[in-house]
C-alpha cells in the first residue's frame, strides 16, 4: 500500500504454481489480488484479470495481443509443445524483413524502435520429480536476437559466458544490428530454431537418464 508500483503503465504481477495448478498475483500500487487455482484455462497479455483492478488499468495494451494468443492457441488445436510455444512467443503480424516503430496491435512479439520484448521465458513443470527435472527455458534478450536455452531447478553452476555479462552483451550487439537490418531476421530466426531443436533433443535424452537414476533409487 505503501511502497506501491506507480506510473502510466500500470502494475505486475506473479504465478505461483506447482505441476497441476497455479494462481495468478495481480499488484497496483494499491491494491493486491490473488486468484486460483487456475489449471488449463488462464492466459492474459498486459491486462488485469481481476475485475476489481480494472479501474486502476491507466493503458490497457494487452486486448489485441490476447486475441492474438488465444487464435495461436485455437489453432494448435490442443497439442501443446515446448517448441510450438517457443515458436508463439517469436510471433510478429509484420513482414519479417521490415522495421517498424512501435508496436503493431496484436504483435506477440514486441520489436520496434520505440518498443522491444527484452527476453522470453517458458515454465516447464515436471510432474515427475519436479524438484530435479523442473526447467526454464529462458533467453538473454529478445527472442528474435537470442536462443532458448534450459536452466534446471536446484542447478548450481552455469557456463562461465552467462555466469558474468558476456553473453547477454553478444545478444545485445545482435539485437541493434538486426534492428537496424531487419532483413536478416528470419536467417537469425532459423538458426535458432535449429540450435535450439539440438539442445531439446539433447534435454530430452538427459532428463530419461536423470529418471532412471532416481528411480533406482
Amino acid at each position: 500500500e505503501e511502497q506501491g508500483r506507480k506510473g502510466v503503465t500500470g502494475g505486475g504481477g506473479a504465478m505461483v504454481g506447482d505441476p497441476t495448478e497455479f494462481w495468478m498475483v495481480e499488484m497496483t500500487g494499491h491494491r493486491c489480488v490473488a486468484q486460483g487455482p487456475f489449471k488449463n484455462d488462464a492466459r492474459s497479455t498486459n491486462f488485469y484479470l481481476a475485475p476489481e483492478l480494472k479501474p486502476y488499468e491507466t493503458r490497457p495494451s494487452g486486448e489485441k495481443r490476447q486475441q492474438r494468443v488465444q487464435a495461436l492457441l485455437d489453432g494448435a488445436g490442443g497439442e501443446i509443445s515446448l517448441p510450438l510455444m517457443i515458436r508463439f512467443t517469436r510471433d510478429q503480424q509484420a513482414p519479417p524483413d521490415r522495421a517498424y516503430r512501435g508496436d503493431i496491435a496484436g504483435n506477440v512479439c514486441r520489436e520496434g524502435y520505440e518498443s522491444r520484448s527484452i527476453s522470453g521465458h517458458i515454465n516447464v513443470g515436471a510432474r515427475r520429480h519436479s524438484e530435479f527435472l523442473s526447467v526454464v527455458w529462458f533467453t538473454l534478450g529478445s527472442p528474435i536476437a537470442t536462443p532458448y536455452l534450459p536452466f534446471y531447478l536446484g542447478m548450481t553452476e552455469v557456463p562461465r559466458e552467462f555466469a558474468s555479462t558476456e553473453a547477454a552483451t553478444i545478444f545485445g550487439q545482435l539485437h541493434l544490428v538486426l534492428e537496424g537490418n531487419p532483413q536478416y531476421r528470419p536467417l537469425v530466426r532459423r538458426v535458432w530454431e535449429n540450435f535450439e531443436f539440438s539442445v531439446f533433443s539433447e534435454s530430452i535424452a538427459l532428463e530419461r537418464r536423470v529418471i532412471a537414476l532416481l528411480d533406482n533409487g
